[in-house]
């Protein structure tokens, strides 16, 4: 049986959770096409210094409507992020890489 959506985004929000490091390596293709590697915590509820409460009510409002998205901390900026699993390409957890297939070779 092949990969649904759903499985996908639960796998994906299994091997963050399960990630050895505290910070892992996202590849995802953003809303305007292109391609984006970010360096996020593996805690997604980390709270960061100077991180305003309208961008954390932003994120979780969005994840909520959007059971696609995940919300994460950019490791190097220390900002909520949402990451739209439906188009996450790959997964490090240190120097273990994980590739994924394209959400066109999905069944659903």
């Amino acid at each position: 049986m092949g990969m649904t959506a759903e499985k996908h985004r639960r796998r994906v929000r299994r091997m963050i959770t399960n990630a050895r490091n505290d910070v892992v390596e996202i590849g995802f293709i953003k809303k305007d096409g292109t391609e984006r590697v970010m360096r996020v915590f593996k805690d997604m509820k980390v709270e960061r210094d100077g991180v305003s409460k309208s961008h954390k009510e932003g994120a979780r409002v969005r994840a909520v409507q959007n059971p696609n998205l995940i919300n994460v901390v950019d490791a190097d900026k220390g900002e909520p992020r949402s990451v739209n699993l439906d188009t996450t390409f790959m997964f490090k957890d240190g120097d273990k890489e994980t590739r994924f297939a394209l959400r066109e070779e999905w069944v659903d």
